[in-house]
């Protein structure tokens, strides 16, 4: 005895499983492609478009040039970044320099690291000193 109608309901469910493998394929095919491309593809580099110089005057008289590309918006943030200078959180959570280039001031002394941006001593804090393409900081002992 047959049964042409379960014979249909099994061709019918032939057909979807056809039509729907070559989907799901495609699927996976995209997904894996994504990642590979993802995973061998280099991340995206940081943002370095201001170029900066600074000086450092030594108390021996040598002044060491450095120049650096940072994306980053303060001069704290560069110096940490390139772990140029040290210093201690004063009480208002900015940083108090005590070492610059690796040159400690001798602030019991009263001696104190400062800084000029383009050749005008700075009142600010590093903290609180943006960076702009192109700026010359000069620190110093006083």
């Amino acid at each position: 005895m047959e049964f042409p109608e379960l014979d249909k309901q099994k061709e019918d469910q032939l057909d979807k499983r056809r039509t729907r493998n070559p989907i799901v394929l495609a699927i996976c095919v995209i997904l894996v492609a994504y990642v590979v491309i993802r995973l061998l593809l280099p991340q995206t580099a940081p943002n370095r478009s201001k170029g900066l110089t600074i000086n450092v005057n030594h108390s021996s008289g040598v002044v060491r040039t450095y120049r650096y590309r940072t994306g980053e918006e303060y001069l704290r943030a560069v110096l940490e970044h390139e772990q140029m200078a040290t210093g201690d959180e004063g009480p208002d959570g900015k940083l108090l320099l005590i070492a610059v280039d690796a040159e400690a001031s001798d602030y019991q002394n009263g001696q104190y690291w400062s800084f000029s941006v383009n050749g005008t001593e700075s009142s600010l804090a590093v903290d609180d000193q943006k960076v702009s393409d192109g700026d010359i900081i000069e620190f110093y002992l006083k």
